[in-house]
């Protein structure tokens, strides 16, 4: 007899979400916001600067606007017969554009699928092992596009606060479009400079400057010197400093901080050699903490990697891990927000072959199809959104690699 796929495809996935308490027709919903409204909320991202917008609608167009300074101005002298200057407290807007959207798919496995369907109709019924199976291949599909999501975010923050723009290209979207988006031209040239402190080869191999030997260039003092100007030119708030894994990895191979920290902690070792040897003992950690007190800031280092999948002809799948913040830039942030995630709601139809869900107050769309013609249960995401930061005119930039 031959097997009709198509409804009983469909209701396999039903029978599952059935099985587990998901029934009727918010049963795709709450299963989403169960197994992941905790799990992966853009409200987390508060804890890295960018809170969630309330503004929400079909709008697509995000909106930069620049805080103004912080400071409270002084009161005019006047007689007693005139009205006080009106103080300025609107915001400034700087920059506009069209949210990008990003979006991805899977489709569940069709060899299980269809196993589990050939097995049904064997025994005239499913069993609770076949649901489980089918539950557990819809949690796990969900779960690495939303948590895909979730890295696509963290990786506009990273090249945001590291570079002061968002360009999408094919390094890190090869199957999409291009996109850029520039946050303050004018204030990033402004607060760019450059202090080479270190070359490093192509096996990575790292190379203190001379500059920095021979003591012309102090990176302590360069580091002191962007926050104090900050602080008492541009009435910066309090902030930290930001860096790569791989460029505080580097920057502890540099013989300069290490003899700073012997010189500081043992004033009495003298010879060269027992200095570099002490030196060469001394923890990451312990001179992390002598950097910070040195230059009265913390260091944030962002330790993380980004899986781009792309496709090779001869390989088939190929791969690859990019570096979100930029190597080789310190960066100077203000603590607290310095930014927003601005999103559009998605448009969609449910059908009578789909179900939608959407988590972050409606953010994100969940969407599991029915492909009848070639019988496979898709489950995709879709977000239209991006991370829009408000405090470019305070966040510093130092080049240190050569």
């Amino acid at each position: 007899m031959a097997l009709h796929r198509d409804k009983e495809f469909y209701d396999l996935v039903a029978g599952g979400l059935r099985s587990i308490g998901y029934d009727g027709p918010d049963g795709f919903q709450m299963f989403i916001e169960d197994s992941f409204a905790k799990k992966y909320n853009f409200k987390k991202f508060a804890q890295m600067g960018f809170v969630l917008s309330e503004n929400f609608d079909i709008d697509t167009r995000w909106v930069q606007a620049e805080a103004r300074s912080n400071v409270h101005s002084l009161a005019a002298f006047v007689d007693i017969d005139s009205d006080g200057p009106t103080k300025g407290t609107e915001g400034l807007e700087l920059n506009t554009g069209t949210m990008p959207i990003f979006k991805h798919e899977i489709k569940l496995n069709r060899k299980i699928i269809y196993e589990q369907l050939r097995i049904a109709r064997e025994l005239g019924g499913v069993t609770d092992e076949m649901m489980s199976k089918v539950v557990k291949l819809l949690f796990n599909s969900v779960d690495q596009l939303v948590g895909g999501n979730y890295n696509t975010m963290a990786y506009m923050r990273e090249r945001i606060v590291s570079t002061g723009k968002l360009e999408i290209n094919a390094v890190n979207n090869p199957f999409g479009v291009s996109f850029v988006a520039d946050f303050g031209k004018s204030y990033r040239t402004k607060n760019s400079s450059t202090s080479e402190w270190y070359a490093k080869s192509g096996v990575g191999v790292v190379t203190q400057e001379a500059n920095v030997t021979s003591g012309a260039i102090s990176p302590l003092q360069v580091l002191k010197d962007v926050k104090h100007s900050a602080e008492q030119k541009d009435f910066a708030p309090k902030g930290h400093w930001e860096m790569s894994r791989t460029t505080w990895d580097d920057l502890t191979k540099l013989q300069y901080f290490r003899d700073m920290y012997v010189a500081y902690t043992r004033p009495d070792i003298k010879d060269a050699a027992t200095i570099k040897a002490y030196g060469a003992m001394t923890s990451d950690d312990a001179l992390r903490k002598f950097i910070e007190d040195r230059i009265g800031a913390p260091i944030v280092i962002i330790d993380t990697n980004f899986r781009v999948e792309k496709f090779d002809k001869a390989k088939g799948t190929n791969d690859s891990f990019i570096e979100g913040f930029e190597e080789g830039v310190l960066v100077y942030v203000p603590d607290g927000e310095i930014g927003e995630i601005q999103c559009a709601k998605p448009i969609a139809m449910a059908t009578p072959s789909s179900r939608l869900a959407f988590l972050d107050g409606g953010r994100t769309m969940v969407r599991s199809t029915f492909n009848d013609k070639n019988m496979e249960q898709i489950i995709e995401t879709e977000i239209t959104g991006l991370l829009v930061p408000n405090k470019m005119r305070w966040m510093y930039y130092v080049k240190v690699k050569k």
